[in-house]
Formats: C-alpha cells, structure tokens, sequence
C-alpha cells in the first residue's frame, strides 16, 4: 500500500508490498513529538495523494526571519517601509525593526479512497518584534505607527486548516490533482487594526482555497517535475481601529504559483523551485487600501529518509526528514522573507 503511494507521489516505478508499523513504536514517536507543540508562518507543497486507509503525520517547525522589504517601484530597503507605507508618517520615525515568525504545525493526512486524500493542520505561532523606532511627532497617526512596531511578543494558535485532494489522473509518466478547501482562524481579530504592521498569529478572516497540481516523471530515475497553482479566496470581517472604531476588512484574493525539479539520491532527496505570489489589494471600511503586494522567492529542500526502501519490501516505519530554506528575492510591498523549515513525516 504503501509502495502504491509512493509511485503516486514520489515516481517510484518498481514492484513492492507495503509494510505494516509497529504501533507500540509509531505511538512511541508521536508522544516525543506532540509535547513540541505547545506554545513556546504556507502551505502545503507536497499535496500527496494516500491510498484509502494509509495515514500520513507530518510535525514541522518553521522559523522566518524578517529585517528588510521590497517596497513600492522595486525599492529595496527597511522592514519598516514595508510596515509604515505611508512616507509622512514614516519619515517622523527613526530607528529599526526587525520580526521574527515561528510556526509549530501539526498535519494529519488520511487516505480516503485510492484516488481522494484529506488533510488537516493546525498551528501554533510565536512573533517576536524588535524595535529601536523613536520619535518626535505628536500626530496620531504618527502615534500609531509608533505602537505598531514598538518591541513586543505575541503567541497563540494559528488557523485550523482542510484540503480535500483528487488525483485526477495518473500514469508513469504524469499525475493531476486537484484541491479545494479553507482555513478558519479563531474568533475575530480584537488586537488594534494597524493594517499590514498588526501582529496576528491567525488570518483575519476565514479563507477558501483551490488547487490545481501537475507532476511529470521524466525518464531519470526517482525524479520528478511539478507545477502548482493556487488560489485563496478571503471573507470579510470586522476589525478595531486604534482610535476604538469598527470597520469592516476585505482581504484581497491571493494567487500562487510553483514551479520546480525533484530529485532522489537513495535515502537522499532534493528540490529545487521558483515561487510566485500575486495577492489583490484589500478594502477597509469601503476604502481602498492600494496594498497589493507580489512576490518571488526561491526555494531548496534536502531530505533523508527510507522511502526508497520499500522497492525491496516492507519497512517497519516509513519515514522522511526535512530541512527547507526559502528566501524572498525579488517583490512589490512585501517583507524579505529568510525561513528555515523541519520537518519529520511518518506514514501508516
């Protein structure tokens, strides 16, 4: 069963049977892992499609740190300009910024028949801020701006989030699938609305998503080259400015876009891919915010694993560790992500 998989998602093609976990292990694991997860960010990339019955649990551990931005006309500069849009209000502040995210996430995958897969994840997200900005302004507006990127800690559970996947279609040399599913962040946002400087460790709103994902297996052994777009749709809600009045927020609809090569070296795997995010501007109590925002990063993933031995027969627990680095190189009104990404799937 297992092996069924693996040439679904990973372009094994080779003959194998599937082995059996030792629960008294898998559950052994789990338990070193969980506690990780208590309060101390995607996006799923791998979209794999799980043979009715088999289990996937993924634990990872995301840390993105945030100093610069790219601004309006390609300017690089600050994260503060990114934070503080408005120039009058920006050029009465001195000093520096600097966030870091750390997202610890849970993900449950389960096989409902050979052809569709559901995927659950939920996070817990730690965002520390430091900051030097001083100023001499009286203005409230100034004031805000001020308070928004003051030195502090927050931490909370992140959004809850389901993926119902489908492979269209697949054979050795190509696979299809697509996704529809949301993310329900908890309760409403009650933090002060500074717009893109506010610290939040969840969406703001609920949100919708489709996918669509193409894989080819060329003629090189254990590889693979993927596409993948996606598109998430925001609904509205209300925020709290910080002069205490209410006003309803839309968020505007994001889309995405991977392309990339995958390689496997024996118990080693690789990738390498290009990203592409493209989100609307946003609406806030009617107004246009002019906030749309690209970006492009890069992205490089090294993992170890004994996958590959299932070719041979049954493995007693079938497992993969990640390491992934992504890096912002190119944007439009968006901060310099520099993210470090661990993570430990097991299947069953």
């Amino acid at each position: 069963m297992i092996v069924k998989m693996l040439k679904q998602t990973h372009g094994i093609k080779s003959p194998g049977t599937g082995g059996v976990i030792r629960w008294r292990a898998l559950l052994a694991l789990l338990a070193a892992l969980v506690p990780g997860l208590a309060p101390g960010l995607a996006r799923a990339q791998e979209d794999e499609i799980l043979p009715g019955g088999s289990w996937q649990v993924t634990v990872s551990q995301h840390k993105d740190s945030q100093q610069d931005s790219w601004g309006r006309n390609d300017r690089h500069g600050t994260l503060l300009q990114y934070l503080v849009p408005d120039i009058t209000v920006r050029e009465q502040l001195s000093g520096k910024v600097t966030r870091e995210y750390q997202r610890r996430k849970l993900e449950v995958g389960v096989g409902l028949i050979d052809t569709w897969s559901l995927h659950l994840s939920k996070e817990q997200v730690v965002i520390r801020q430091d900051s030097d900005i001083q100023t001499a302004g009286t203005d409230p507006e100034v004031l805000y701006a001020l308070a928004a990127t003051a030195s502090t800690e927050v931490s909370g559970s992140g959004n809850l989030e389901a993926t119902l996947l489908h492979r269209l279609f697949y054979n050795d040399y190509n696979s299809v699938v697509l996704g529809w599913g949301g993310l329900w962040p908890e309760g409403r946002v009650e933090t002060p609305w500074y717009g893109r400087a506010t610290l939040m460790t969840a969406a703001p709103a609920r949100a919708g998503h489709v996918l669509l994902h193409y894989t080819r297996y060329p003629s090189i052994r254990h590889s693979r080259f993927d596409l993948r777009v996606f598109l998430n749709y925001s609904d509205s809600t209300w925020v709290r400015l910080p002069e205490g009045e209410w006003r309803k927020l839309y968020i505007g609809n994001r889309i995405e876009g991977q392309l990339g090569w995958r390689q496997e070296f024996g118990m080693v795997s690789t990738g390498f891919l290009f990203q592409l995010l493209r989100q609307g501007n946003s609406s806030l109590g009617g107004i246009l915010q002019h906030d749309h925002m690209e970006e492009e990063s890069l992205r490089f993933e090294l993992g170890l694993g004994n996958l590959v031995d299932l070719e041979q027969g049954p493995v007693t627990l079938p497992y993969r560790i990640g390491l992934t680095a992504e890096r912002t190189i190119r944007g439009f009104n968006v901060p310099v992500r520099n993210a470090l990404i661990m993570d430990l799937k097991i299947y069953f």
